[in-house]
């Protein structure tokens, strides 16, 4: 009986392949598109490229040295270019499309974030300009923001009191272009 139904099948696709071909064709098109776009450039080259962004420390703690040496570590090393800069000087290359985005942690994140409950803020500021790189940016910053609510919540003096403290991640100010 399978065979039969299976037969009747077969010459059905035989006499009109063009709907297999279609099944068939359209994923290996959709795969070969993503992977032209997100694809090495040359050979050696990673799919995106190094994201060159600033990082402005207004902050300058040992803790804020710890999540800038981050950066640079392993294989945030090979993905990340971070720019130590100055507030006006990184809005400029944000501005003149020299950088992806321009992250600030604000003075006073380390002690707001060891000493209070409520909210820290991280100041992430996107280049119009380009797509992908501040798209990926933000995304980084929110795992990042998570990671430190998360330590703050099980290791921080406000898990004894029962209390939960938040951070959150600002994304402000894109320039047009």
């Amino acid at each position: 009986m399978l065979g039969v139904l299976l037969a009747k099948d077969l010459r059905r696709a035989w006499r009109n392949p063009m709907p297999w071909l279609i099944f068939i064709a359209v994923p290996l098109v959709i795969v070969a598109l993503i992977g032209t776009a997100f694809g090495p450039r040359a050979a050696g080259e990673g799919g995106l490229g190094r994201i060159r962004f600033a990082l402005v420390d207004e902050d300058d703690s040992p803790l804020t040295s710890l999540l800038r040496g981050a950066a640079n570590q392993s294989e945030g090393g090979k993905h990340l270019e971070p720019v130590l800069l100055e507030r006006a000087e990184a809005e400029r290359q944000v501005r003149d499309n020299q950088l992806s985005a321009m992250l600030v942690i604000p003075r006073g994140f380390t002690r707001d974030y060891l000493t209070t409950a409520n909210v820290v803020t991280l100041e992430l500021v996107k280049n119009p300009a380009q797509s992908i790189h501040p798209a990926v940016m933000e995304e980084l910053l929110a795992v990042v923001v998570t990671g430190l609510d998360a330590l703050k919540q099980h290791l921080g003096p406000n898990c004894r009191s029962g209390r939960r403290s938040s951070m959150a991640a600002g994304i402000t100010g894109t320039w047009p272009t």
